[in-house]
């Protein structure tokens, strides 16, 4: 891919729809929160949500807890207007197991989020990956309940004219299949 450049920039998921469709960036890495027209994806992260606890809390140590056991717990959750796809995963969770939650705060990002957990504020429903931020005072376990999977996809406007585009779109791809055969974690269906 001589002679093509690469911008990295940090935006929400709403944020790089708009790009995307308004063709100012050529592809996104994001959650999907609706079905939106004319924009292509490709399913590259699956990941289990787990529970995000401070250092001594309760649900920090010994068995498995359930999701029975947040229960009456002060719940820390993402924003439903910047967090809106993780906001309403676990708003799911919450409603299928029919437990109540007490919402004492709605952030929009993991870290502010692990930030809060860390204060011992309350606790919170975060994606596997929030494990590699490495927050001290903080421990992230398995919760005992159906598996529910928090997704990332690449996007591009079905109707981008980047030449690059496809090849850029193929290596990536290619390269992440590769890394999801050696760890074992598989995901990709395009919609």
């Amino acid at each position: 891919m001589k002679g093509t450049d690469i911008v990295l920039h940090e935006m929400l998921t709403r944020d790089q729809n708009e790009a995307l469709q308004a063709h100012t960036i050529d592809i996104g890495i994001l959650r999907l929160t609706s079905n939106t027209p004319n924009i292509e994806v490709v399913c590259v992260a699956r990941e289990m949500m787990m529970l995000a606890v401070s250092h001594g809390h309760r649900l920090a140590k010994g068995r498995m807890p359930t999701i029975g056991d947040l229960k009456e717990e002060p719940f820390i959750t993402f924003s439903p207007v910047d967090g809106p796809y993780f906001y309403e995963l676990v708003e799911r969770i919450f409603s299928s197991a029919n437990v109540p939650t007490q919402y004492l705060q709605r952030v929009g990002q993991i870290h502010s989020i692990l930030a809060l957990v860390s204060a011992g504020q309350g606790i919170a429903l975060v994606p596997e990956s929030a494990r590699a931020l490495h927050f001290d005072r903080v421990v992230i376990r398995k919760i005992k309940m159906p598996p529910v999977f928090a997704e990332l996809y690449l996007a591009w406007a079905k109707d981008n004219a980047n030449p690059a585009l496809p090849h850029f779109c193929k290596v990536v791809l290619a390269q992440l299949k590769s890394s999801f055969k050696e760890s074992g974690n598989a995901a990709s269906h395009k919609r």
